[in-house]
């Protein structure tokens, strides 16, 4: 078996949450970081910095297009302290670039919960996306990225986090890491740079849902 095989048999569908009324923009723009949502409604060079490489303590809606409004999601689960103290050999700033470069989604239902039912989110809907694991490896597995953490909070754990935190999918021991922790956290984010180009191609389908209709995700 190989490695798209194997990761795809162990997490076959992957989650990413969204605002709730995002899906029909990300349908016809693509899934986008943050950095790539700056650029869509022209938000360039230092003018994106301030999105970019601080923290941003709320949600923010940046611009718009004819298929919605443009949010970012807030990053309440840093501090600026708590993120400094846990950074090995990158500045904060950096951190937060590299962040907002990437496309995260959870491979597993557990972590997507934990955010639902973060106390931000756990009153309101969001558009949940689930897609194909392996349909995306197939056209990404070059750029993918996995992390054992996590990588956007800090608040309550301040794990160590730096330039090998994301591991490239080609490198990642998958077999080492399940031979020391559980499906459930032996991978905690699979990131794609930049965007995801066609998500319908990738999307099996989109739940409306809250923190207590979780159910209706399987």
């Amino acid at each position: 078996m190989d490695k798209i095989d194997a990761f795809s048999e162990l997490y076959p569908r992957l989650y990413h949450m969204a605002f709730e009324g995002g899906a029909a923009s990300i349908l016809k723009h693509g899934l986008l970081s943050s950095a790539e949502c700056c650029k869509l409604v022209g938000i360039n060079g230092d003018a994106s910095a301030k999105y970019l490489r601080n923290l941003r303590p709320e949600s923010v809606t940046i611009g718009k297009t004819d298929a919605g409004p443009i949010r970012l999601r807030d990053q309440k689960p840093m501090s600026w302290q708590s993120l400094s103290d846990s950074l090995t050999d990158m500045s904060p700033e950096d951190w937060l670039e590299t962040l907002n470069s990437h496309v995260f989604f959870w491979p597993t239902i557990r972590r997507l919960s934990t955010m639902l039912g973060a106390r931000t989110y756990r009153h309101h809907k969001h558009d949940v996306l689930i897609l194909d694991t392996r349909k995306i490896l197939m056209d990404y597995q070059a750029g993918t990225l996995l992390s054992t953490i996590n990588s956007g909070a800090t608040i309550p754990w301040k794990h160590p986090r730096g330039k090998k935190t994301f591991v490239p999918f080609s490198e990642f021991d998958l077999e080492k890491r399940l031979a020391n922790a559980a499906r459930e956290s032996a991978v905690a984010e699979f990131l794609v740079p930049r965007r995801l180009e066609n998500v319908g191609s990738y999307l099996i389908s989109v739940e409306t849902i809250g923190i207590y209709e979780i159910s209706k995700i399987n």
